[in-house]
């Protein structure tokens, strides 16, 4: 009875050691994967703030922007005052459609055409004679 009793302490004891060694191989993963998985995070991280320090060196230069979109605003009332169709388009750039698509970049491309317009406006109503 007792040799029965001893043999089934030591089954349960080899049972254990058993499911401790699984334990501990299985804690010994899940810290590699953890570590492997926080290195991955790092890496991730880098490549994030490389990313948002481009985006805000590249922004940097674009402190002009809303002045230079205020500024082709300005010059698109014109536009819609002559009937014309345009857009705004990012970052400062108008978008004119009249018998053909035309992007202009500066304030001073749309008023040369807007000129150039009024131009052929006043050649058409001066009577010939």
């Amino acid at each position: 009875m007792i040799s029965t009793r001893l043999d089934s302490l030591e089954k349960d004891v080899k049972a254990f050691g058993d499911r401790f060694d699984y334990m501990q191989t299985t804690v010994r993963d899940i810290k590699k994967d953890s570590i492997a998985s926080t290195s991955r995070l790092e890496e991730l991280q880098e490549k994030l703030w490389l990313y948002e320090d481009k985006s805000r060196q590249n922004n940097l230069g674009c402190k002009g922007t809303s002045q230079k979109r205020k500024a082709m605003s300005e010059r698109r009332k014109r536009l819609q005052q002559l009937g014309i169709e345009s857009y705004l388009l990012y970052p400062a750039v108008v978008k004119v459609i009249n018998h053909e698509q035309i992007l202009f970049k500066t304030p001073g491309d749309i008023e040369k055409f807007v000129s150039s317009l009024d131009a052929d406006a006043r050649m058409e109503s001066t009577p010939v004679t």
